[in-house]
């Protein structure tokens, strides 16, 4: 049993390629998700422009309504999408920037300061250190004693 899983482990990166390989070529709709190559891809070209960015959110940034309803209705459909771009927020020397990547060209499209209100939603490592920071702040610690509950069993999630 154990050599069998060990095998299946084993063969798990090779699915795993031949499945991203897959999933890379077929991408037919507009709307289709990002893959894994394109969010790799807007990851290195943010990362030239920011080398200390923090990724927040990266997705498909959406072509105009028209624009698919052209493409989807056109009778000889093109063998690549004319355009894909995706959007990425970044934290970058203390901004956060709203940045817009054509996939087809590699390039960035627009690299915009957000201009609207709050923060964009925490990174992993931020949960992981918000938590942590809770449990050490006195007056936190003072009222979880209070309430007759032990520290130790208390877990705080922003």
């Amino acid at each position: 049993m154990a050599i069998q899983i060990l095998g299946i482990l084993q063969t798990f990166p090779t699915i795993f390629v031949i499945w991203t390989a897959f999933a890379r070529t077929c991408i037919s709709h507009p709307l289709d998700a990002l893959s894994p190559e394109e969010i790799n891809q807007t990851s290195v070209i943010v990362l030239g422009l920011h080398p200390s960015a923090t990724f927040h959110y990266v997705d498909l940034e959406e072509p105009e309504k028209n624009d698919v309803i052209d493409l989807l209705s056109s009778s000889s459909q093109p063998k690549s999408l004319p355009y894909r771009k995706a959007r990425a927020v970044v934290r970058a020397n203390n901004e956060t920037r709203e940045i817009v990547v054509d996939l087809i060209a590699g390039s960035i499209v627009s690299n915009e300061v957000h201009g609207g209100h709050g923060f964009p939603p925490f990174t992993a490592d931020e949960v992981v250190s918000a938590s942590r920071l809770t449990l050490t702040y006195p007056q936190f610690q003072e009222s979880i004693t209070q309430r007759g509950l032990n520290i130790s069993q208390v877990t705080c999630i922003p």
